[in-house]
């Protein structure tokens, strides 16, 4: 889902030899790419609740002059989800891989709402737990879903005007510098 940039082996060698101000006004492009990005992103996303546009987000590597654009692991929401502790949020939001890759037409067994809890035990020795399944499980059809690829297309223009900020920036940073324009 990422695309390297061409030349930036190049870039991030002259880097290691530009002043830090040069740096922080690279990381003051690369973050005003990275909102543009996101923008583009947002409104390329299929909006059922919204709440799929609301868990894109962006993070700004500056020591490594990186952005990351998109549905990431982890971050401030990945401890809470309905109000509960989540595991598996810090994988990001998992619906958000199925509107995006889509999903095959298949029959599954359904058994959620059928199985209860039941402690038995004094309490003295440790209690034993124990699942009850309290119904049937049953089959669900599960339509087919064709994927909608809003992350990686965020539209033609995007790339050209990212590749047009970051050379007015070469061209600026060389101009201060001396070297060629």
């Amino acid at each position: 889902m990422t695309e390297p940039l061409e030349g930036l082996s190049q870039s991030l060698g002259l880097l290691g030899r530009l002043d830090e101000a040069a740096r922080d006004e690279l990381g003051v492009e690369l973050a005003i790419i990275g909102r543009e990005g996101l923008a583009a992103q947002r409104a390329a996303t299929p909006k059922d609740t919204g709440e799929l546009a609301g868990d894109l987000s962006i993070r700004l590597l500056i020591e490594r002059l990186k952005i990351r654009i998109g549905l990431l692991a982890g971050g401030r929401d990945a401890s809470r989800f309905n109000g509960r502790a989540v595991k598996a949020r810090a994988g990001g939001p998992f619906y958000g891989r199925i509107v995006y890759f889509g999903r095959k037409a298949q029959t599954v067994l359904v058994t959620r709402r059928i199985k209860q809890r039941r402690l038995s035990g004094n309490n003295k020795n440790g209690m034993r737990r124990s699942t009850v399944l309290a119904g049937k499980a049953y089959t669900m059809k599960v339509r087919v879903r064709a994927g909608v690829p809003f992350i990686d297309a965020p539209g033609a223009g995007f790339a050209a005007n990212a590749e047009g900020q970051i050379a007015e920036y070469w061209a600026r940073t060389f101009a201060r510098a001396g070297g060629p324009a």
